[in-house]
Formats: structure tokens, C-alpha cells, sequence
């Protein structure tokens, strides 16, 4: 006699091995975002320390840039003439993006330290706060994430990696729903 179709046998056993295939994907699927997303904010960060330093050599201050253009052009000096003499820009070519990573909703940087800063893991504050200087903050950071962001930046400086060297990981609490990440960017000496 002819078999039409699956015993279920068959079909509990394909089941089983496609459960398996899908269970040994999802890491290398997570952890190849996760890359992506540390590579974007890797080439972003450069590009804006970039913009910061040559906005500094020319004006002799410090940039202030938020997230929303529009509505504070005068917190956009990376890319309005804001009045400050010595302005030669745009140093950006435009405003952030958060295409890559639609989470993300602020991406900020002042024109201070936001926080004190061990920049080679010795245990002693190289940067205070509110010292004159840029940093950039960044919400709702992965830390997959943000951990391949420091060992691209601080691969060798010693201590905890989310609060030493360049880079600065604040994970969510309680207290804190979002993540954030701080990158040092540039600092009177």
C-alpha cells in the first residue's frame, strides 16, 4: 500500500531539527547586530571627535550639539553659525541619524565633561566633571554593544571597562530605564 504524506515521526523529527538549526543561528545573528551597531557609533564617534576638535581650533570653545536641530538651532553649533567668532562650518554634514538604530532617541554632546574621567584605568580622575571639554552621550545603548565599542577604544587600559579609559557604561536600573553611553571626545590638556 502507497504512503500519502508524513508519518509523525517524520514530522516531529523535522520539527526537532529546524528548532535546533533556529537555536544555533540566533547568537551569531545577535552578535553580528551588535557589531553593526558598535561599528556605526564607532565611525559616528570619529567623525564627531573630528568635528569637535577642528570646531574648537577654530573658535577656541568647546561645541554644544542636541539631537533636535529644529527646535534649538542655537545648541547646534557643529552645524549653524551660531555667532561664535572663528565659526567655519558646518563641521557636520548633518544632523544625527537614528535610522541604524531607531531606540536610540538622544545622542548629545555639551561643551563640558559630563563626568569624571580615568582615562588610563589608574584609579585617578585624569578629567573631572564640568571641566571645558566635549564627551558624547548616547540612550538606550546595547552592552553587547558597547563593550565591543571599548575594546575597540580602551583595548589595553586596565580597571572596570564601563567606567574606565574613553569609554563610560551606565547599564539600565531601576532608577535608570535606559542604558547610556558616554564616549570622551576631546579636553583642554
Amino acid at each position: 500500500m502507497k504512503q500519502n504524506g508524513f508519518t509523525l515521526i517524520e514530522l516531529v523529527l523535522v520539527i526537532a531539527i529546524v528548532a535546533l538549526l533556529a537555536a544555533a543561528i540566533t547568537p551569531v545573528i545577535n552578535s553580528a547586530r551588535q557589531r553593526a551597531i558598535a561599528a556605526r557609533i564607532l565611525q559616528d564617534y570619529e567623525t564627531i571627535k573630528t568635528a569637535c576638535v577642528n570646531f574648537n581650533s577654530d573658535t577656541g570653545v568647546y561645541a554644544q550639539q542636541t539631537y533636535d536641530c529644529v527646535a534649538e538651532p542655537n545648541f547646534c553649533h557643529l552645524l549653524n553659525d551660531t555667532g561664535i567668532p572663528g565659526w567655519k562650518g558646518p563641521y557636520l554634514a548633518g544632523e544625527f541619524s537614528n535610522d541604524f538604530f531607531p531606540d536610540i532617541d538622544k545622542v548629545v554632546i555639551l561643551p563640558w565633561l559630563s563626568r569624571d574621567w580615568d582615562l588610563d584605568g589608574d584609579g585617578i580622575t585624569d578629567k573631572s566633571m564640568w571641566t571645558p571639554g566635549n564627551d558624547i552621550g548616547i540612550a538606550n545603548i546595547p552592552e553587547p554593544a558597547a563593550k565591543i565599542i571599548n575594546d575597540s577604544l580602551d583595548q589595553s587600559i586596565p580597571g572596570d571597562w564601563k567606567t574606565t579609559g574613553r569609554v563610560y557604561f551606565r547599564p539600565a536600573s531601576p532608577h535608570n530605564t535606559r542604558t547610556a553611553l558616554i564616549l570622551f571626545l576631546i579636553s583642554r590638556r
